[in-house]
């Protein structure tokens, strides 16, 4: 067995466990992104996948946030967004802290995502964008990676230029503007992967989970995943050309 799908076993163990936890205190969540696509397409992880991401409906993902660690096996830990030590993104993870010799970095792991409810307008959807930027900037506090020059100089001015009080005062409002509950008729994953545009979509594409094959279990996916995979990838079923597919998070 190659160490990917050694990786992939992990993952699907630590799914299994949430899996359980969920279903005994009635939370509803989604398989999202490319394990959506995997169990509609290949009936289990994508072959070169090292991720698992879920999503949550946000009175969900509260009730979530509260009693994980308290009712989940100790051989993981739940990190909500702005207490995990190695934050890539405003959003909870779950890690497997089993070896406590792994570096909690290369650990499998899950991204847990908050289905948000966004603004409905042009351009209250554009300040909203404005300040989610905002507040995942405070909360890596490092300058933006991998989009261009002008906006690292600029976030590198940010971050050194505001007083440090300051700086909790915004990410504490940013926060409450991003997370703030609506009833609205688009939802998103703020800081998936595909970004804001590709990863918003009319809420009916979530509706209630609908159970499907992945790895010889049946979890919850989208209910309209077809409407919600064509969103994300277009022609889902197509594989993309074999320089692709390699994993995009570990190096395994």
């Amino acid at each position: 067995m190659d160490r990917l799908r050694e990786y992939q076993l992990r993952l699907l163990s630590m799914l299994k466990q949430f899996d359980s936890f969920a279903k005994k205190n009635e939370i509803p969540y989604f398989l999202l992104g490319g394990n959506a696509l995997g169990a509609v397409r290949h009936k289990g992880f994508i072959p070169w996948d090292d991720d698992v991401d879920i999503g949550l409906y946000q009175d969900d993902y509260e009730k979530m946030a509260q009693i994980i660690n308290q009712q989940m096996d100790q051989s993981f830990v739940f990190y909500n967004e702005g207490e995990n030590p190695f934050p890539d993104a405003p959003i909870g993870k779950l890690y497997d802290i089993s070896n406590p010799e792994e570096d909690l970095r290369q650990v499998p792991s899950f991204d847990v995502f908050l289905l948000q409810n966004i603004p409905d307008g042009r351009w209250a959807r554009k300040f909203y964008k404005i300040k989610a930027t905002v507040y995942h900037l405070l909360v890596l506090d490092r300058p933006a990676e991998n989009r261009g020059k002008a906006a690292y100089l600029l976030s590198k001015a940010i971050l050194t230029v505001l007083p440090k009080k300051t700086k909790k005062w915004l990410k504490r409002k940013t926060a409450a503007a991003v997370r703030k509950k609506r009833d609205t008729g688009e939802i998103t994953t703020v800081y998936g992967a595909h970004g804001f545009d590709r990863e918003t979509m009319p809420k009916e594409y979530f509706g209630q989970p609908v159970m499907m094959e992945f790895e010889g279990e049946l979890f919850p996916i989208p209910q309209q995943y077809d409407r919600y995979l064509t969103k994300m990838y277009g022609d889902y079923m197509k594989l993309p050309p074999e320089k692709d597919r390699k994993p995009a998070h570990k190096e395994l």
